[in-house]
């Protein structure tokens, strides 16, 4: 299934999915243009993961998603959970 990922932040922000980068925003911009990427993904679960920075006056980060079906909404908390790796927990997510 094909979904379209959109970042909204001023600041730089990479999203990655299984590890593949998806969107790359490397610059500093306003927070109203959001970064986007498309990836095709099969129904399961898949490791997602935001590496940013937070610079300048305003400290936000969205992350959204759009597909068939559904129009551009923040990807809610109730499709992700924190994997357990060795002794604690990570920073990443399965979406």
């Amino acid at each position: 299934m094909k979904h379209i990922y959109l970042l909204s932040n001023v600041t730089l922000a990479l999203l990655f999915l299984n590890d593949r980068l998806v969107i790359d925003n490397d610059r500093l911009h306003n927070a109203d243009l959001d970064k986007s990427g498309t990836i095709v993904l099969r129904a399961g679960m898949h490791a997602i993961s935001v590496k940013y920075f937070l610079g300048g006056a305003s400290h936000q980060l969205r992350v959204s998603w759009k597909g068939s079906g559904f129009d551009k909404t923040e990807i809610p908390a109730s499709v992700l959970f924190h994997v357990k790796k060795g002794r604690g927990f990570t920073d990443e997510h399965q979406l």
